[in-house]
């Protein structure tokens, strides 16, 4: 089964999609150093340093690619952006261009992933804007917000994946018994993971953590020493949280907190 991942980033997504069978034969991203890490770790695989409107899919076509997988950028989306939706944000039109990608290559499926605002984004009207495009192109929608949490990652990050199969395709697998597209189940509580269960066993009752990590300044070493296991600069007092976050202190939106071995990554 053959894989296009556009948006790639790192290859994290690809990386479990080899994991479930596919095979990557493209991987694009506009940053050069996210390319940099693709062709250190799927170096047989073409990949491409480019937008995504100057990509030229058209060689692929006649593969019947099973597989597009897309990391639609988040910040149009995100509460730590300006979340200024599909029509008013640079990144955000990026999907006028996905459209048009899908519409020449007509791949059997496309997995979309994002951030979880993208669905609540302008009261659902963005998102309920891009299922009727992906409808109108010949594709079934589903959608789901998952956690990687619920699936042995040790991490709280919640992303929406929008699964579109190709309603030829959904036929068939309707005619053969398999009905709709269901996501995954999560896994049961006591098999999750925490950060302890993926540090080596001799650093884990590590007294002093900043020994492990870079060497800090003295400065920022007494900072670090005012945040509680767990908590983030929030729980500095007012002069050192100005001190040491400066304007950002005065911002809102986003993600924050400190690894805690007994739990999973706040992000």
């Amino acid at each position: 089964m053959e894989l296009i991942n556009l948006f790639a980033g790192g290859g994290g997504l690809v990386l479990g999609l080899q994991r479930a069978g596919f095979t990557p034969v493209l991987l694009a991203d506009e940053n050069m150093m996210c390319c940099h890490t693709l062709k250190n770790n799927f170096g047989s695989t073409k990949i491409i340093n480019s937008e995504l409107k100057h990509i030229k899919l058209k060689k692929y076509k006649q593969r019947n690619i099973a597989l597009f997988a897309v990391g639609l950028p988040a910040q149009p989306y995100s509460i730590a952006g300006l979340q200024k939706g599909i029509n008013n944000d640079k990144k955000g039109t990026i999907f006028y261009d996905l459209l048009k990608s899908i519409k020449k290559m007509k791949p059997k499926s496309i997995l979309i992933e994002n951030v979880p605002g993208l669905i609540t984004h302008d009261d659902g009207g963005t998102f309920n804007f891009m299922r009727e495009c992906l409808t109108d192109l010949g594709y079934t929608v589903s959608h789901k917000i998952l956690n990687a949490y619920d699936y042995g990652v040790p991490q709280n990050r919640k992303r929406v994946f929008i699964v579109c199969i190709r309603n030829d395709i959904n036929g068939k697998l309707k005619r053969a018994g398999f009905g709709k597209y269901k996501f995954p189940k999560r896994i049961t509580k006591n098999k999750r993971t925490v950060i302890r269960d993926y540090i080596d066993p001799e650093y884990v009752n590590e007294i002093d953590p900043v020994k492990l990590g870079d060497k800090y300044s003295d400065w920022k070493i007494n900072i670090l020493k005012h945040v509680p296991p767990g908590e983030n600069w929030h729980s500095l007092p007012e002069n050192l949280a100005n001190e040491y976050m400066k304007s950002i202190c005065c911002k809102s939106g986003g993600n924050s907190g400190c690894l805690l071995y007994t739990s999973p990554s706040p992000r």
